[in-house]
């Protein structure tokens, strides 16, 4: 749990918190209680991509007031909380928060462990990751996904961030089964904003990660 005060907070506060539970993909803040000066005393919130937050993409606008927030869920493993108060006399009691780190679910293939053997996925559908938190540097990651039937095969990323122009995410599509040509059908993807799904021109598939 993390809080502002023990009590009514002072003026002139500027408090941070970075969380960072090892191995987390994902992190909730959850509010369980939430007073402050409307509009001048500021709760904010931040997805960062490094443990440092060195750089953090706002999750929330700036809360304030008395009505508690909904929960708030990083799009990565690290979160960023902060809280100003201004230099008026006028201060509350402040909030309470408590926060839970979230793994991958079940059934998530995650990067083999050969980088030299692709990871076959034949089910209809299903979900791959990098790492089930923050990843290594020197990995080469990729995966094929070729359901059986299959017309077409559609990735969509609901997570992304890697280091801009060096850990990047490709994608292929292939003529048969074992890849062996693949025509590329993203350039290399890197940085902190989802890209937009990608569909294969065949019904076989290849994705890469490369750290």
């Amino acid at each position: 749990s993390i809080a502002n005060d023990d009590g009514y907070y002072a003026s002139g506060m500027r408090c941070s918190w970075i969380i960072a539970p090892p191995g987390a993909a994902l992190v909730t803040l959850t509010f369980t209680n939430f007073s402050t000066e409307s509009s001048w005393d500021k709760v904010q919130v931040f997805s960062c991509p490094t443990a440092d937050c060195s750089a953090a993409a706002s999750l929330s606008g700036p809360l304030s007031g008395g009505a508690i927030p909904a929960p708030v869920t990083s799009a990565t493993g690290v979160m960023k909380v902060t809280f100003t108060s201004d230099a008026n006399c006028g201060t509350s009691t402040g909030f309470v928060a408590t926060y839970a780190r979230s793994s991958l679910p079940a059934g998530v293939h995650i990067c083999p462990t050969s980088p030299e053997v692709a990871d076959v996925l034949t089910a209809p559908s299903g979900s791959i990751a990098n790492d089930d938190g923050y990843y290594a540097s020197g990995m080469r990651c990729s995966w094929i996904i070729a359901p059986p039937g299959a017309a077409l095969v559609t990735l969509t990323f609901t997570n992304f961030s890697t280091e801009s122009s060096w850990d990047k995410v490709q994608v292929f599509s292939c003529p048969t089964a074992d890849c062996s040509a693949a025509a590329s059908l993203s350039g290399p993807l890197s940085g902190g904003a989802i890209p937009a799904p990608v569909t294969s021109a065949t019904g076989v598939m290849k994705v890469t990660f490369t750290s």
